[in-house]
């Protein structure tokens, strides 16, 4: 899996997927040719082995299929949602969460396994505890899945709050995958939500030097509302407004907090009151009725004398890196091209960079001398920095590895 940000390896977050997804896609092959049918499931997952049932049919093609190879792929998905890019089509992009995995296909012929699948099916499919007969299930085929290992992969709605999480869709393998997915979020570097991840990592900026802009945003469409120094006494004033919404999401110690406004239930005209000012609220404010996310974008006061770096984070490409790294950061990923360069020519490589500002970022690309085809070697993303080896043989080792 190149995109390790996306990686989910957490067994309950894994089965959290699997338990919504309800239709999985089963990729076989007949006769040489691929096919995929997508079909309801019931399901157990044990230590990291995903066991899926089935039912169908006693005939048909998939059943066919499965009796003259079992071998099969699976893939399921849930919490697709659209990413707005507002105005900018190749801004676009989508949220989801996905299981897949290699697996066994088996045609159940024991009748008490045949139940249980079915029962499974049927829990699975509607909450619900069902009581199949033997009799029932011989009416029927089962199918049963067994998938000893499975990889799962999400990306939320929301903004990134880890300064080098990436703000795309997944990472493309080569060259043309990588540029039908270029699309970066309109989001990337502007809208993290600091405070909360600060007060998590035992920090928290310093008033006088941050201040805070409060944002709507309902679909891509941002309102700026006003800015604020202290931003705990600004969103107790914002919790008073009707429709005012806020929810966390707890994964160990981390806390994801995401407060929205339900334009629906707010008033004709209402009023956030801070500090004796007062600021118009309408319902009439937001084109349609669904929610708007509620943004604290960060923002330096230069009017405070200070030395040193601005607190905050820059953009570099298609990544925001914390201030007091970016110089470093840049300069590493500079240095580590060119090495990577001059190894490629070496080897008599013609060497690019291509796909900058795409979603997973510039990339270097190489081709042999006299050949036409480009070939894709790498994103120059934050483990392309952090990851490149000093010594030269372990850098050469390291690229290789890439290569193709």
């Amino acid at each position: 899996m190149r995109r390790k940000d996306r990686e989910v390896t957490d067994i309950r977050q894994i089965e959290s997927i699997i338990e919504k997804a309800k239709v999985v896609h089963i990729g076989m092959i007949d006769d040489g040719v691929p096919y995929v049918v997508p079909m309801q499931y019931g399901y157990v997952f044990t230590d990291g082995a995903l066991t899926l049932y089935l039912h169908s049919a006693k005939e048909g093609r998939k059943i066919d299929c499965i009796k003259k190879n079992p071998n099969v792929f699976i893939e399921l998905e849930t919490d697709i949602a659209l990413i707005s890019g507002g105005d900018i089509p190749c801004k676009y992009s989508s949220a989801y969460a996905s299981v897949m995995g290699d697996g066994t296909a088996e045609i159940v012929e024991n009748p008490k396994e045949k139940v249980f699948g079915l029962e499974s099916i049927m829990k699975t499919q509607t909450g619900k505890a069902f009581t199949v007969s033997e009799r029932m299930a011989a009416a029927v085929s089962v199918i049963k899945i067994s998938v000893p290992r499975v990889t799962a992969k999400s990306r939320s709605s929301e903004a990134p709050k880890d300064v080098r999480q990436e703000n795309g869709a997944i990472k493309s393998g080569d060259v043309e995958s990588a540029v039908s997915e270029n699309r970066v979020s309109e989001r990337a570097a502007s809208e993290i939500e600091k405070p909360e991840m600060e007060q998590q990592n035992g920090k928290k900026s310093d008033p006088k030097q941050t201040t805070y802009l409060l944002v709507f945003n309902q679909n891509g469409n941002e309102t700026p509302v006003a800015l604020f120094e202290n931003i705990d006494e600004a969103k107790k004033s914002l919790r008073s407004v009707p429709g005012y919404a806020m929810s966390e999401e707890r994964d160990g110690d981390f806390c994801d907090v995401r407060e929205t406004l339900r334009p629906k239930l707010l008033p004709d005209y209402t009023e956030i009151e801070y500090n004796g000012k007062c600021i118009p609220l309408s319902r009439f404010m937001f084109p349609n009725t669904e929610d708007v996310e509620i943004i604290w974008r960060e923002i330096p006061n230069m009017e405070k004398a200070n030395r040193g770096l601005a607190a905050g984070y820059t953009r570099v490409d298609a990544y925001v890196i914390d201030n007091a790294e970016v110089k470093a950061y840049i300069e590493k990923r500079e240095r580590t091209y060119e090495r990577a360069k001059i190894l490629l020519e070496r080897q008599g490589c013609e060497v690019d960079r291509s796909f900058f500002g795409s979603e997973d970022g510039e990339a270097i690309v190489y081709k042999k001398k006299g050949e036409s085809d480009w070939h894709f070697l790498m994103h120059m993303d934050p483990s392309f920095v952090d990851d490149a080896p000093d010594g030269e043989k372990d850098f050469e080792r390291w690229l290789e590895e890439d290569m193709q």
